[in-house]
């Protein structure tokens, strides 16, 4: 239950974003699933999941139990975790933002140094 309610969290920041930017999230890349809605930020959350998966592990003696209130807000802070696009360092919540946009610069331009795939910084 923690790993989906993670990645949820970050699905809809993305979809957020990606919204902003002006993308159809049903029209996804390698999502296409009809009753998707979401299919593009589906797409795009791959990156990011291995944070939702660590930290998880890293916290697995509390989600053994039910999701509680606690857990959620836990989960939803994952938001400001750090992570680095070309070696900078930005809240996940702004990252998200950064990397959607150079996917958008990536596309006017087809040069594929303008889209900033994320790292995840696993000592934090």
């Amino acid at each position: 239950m923690a790993l989906n309610y993670g990645y949820s969290i970050i699905r809809t920041a993305i979809a957020r974003s990606l919204t902003v930017h002006g993308y159809n999230c049903a029209l996804g890349i390698h999502h296409k699933n009809q009753f998707n809605s979401f299919n593009l930020a589906d797409d795009f959350i791959e990156p990011f999941r291995p944070l939702v998966d660590l930290y998880i592990h890293k916290n697995q003696k509390i989600f053994l139990e039910k999701l509680t209130k606690k857990h959620r807000l836990l989960l939803i802070n994952l938001l400001n975790h750090t992570v680095l696009l070309k070696n900078k360092q930005f809240k996940l919540y702004i990252a998200i933002d950064k990397y959607i946009n150079s996917f958008t610069a990536y596309i006017n331009s087809q040069n594929i140094d303008n889209f900033l795939l994320p790292k995840i910084d696993y000592e934090k």
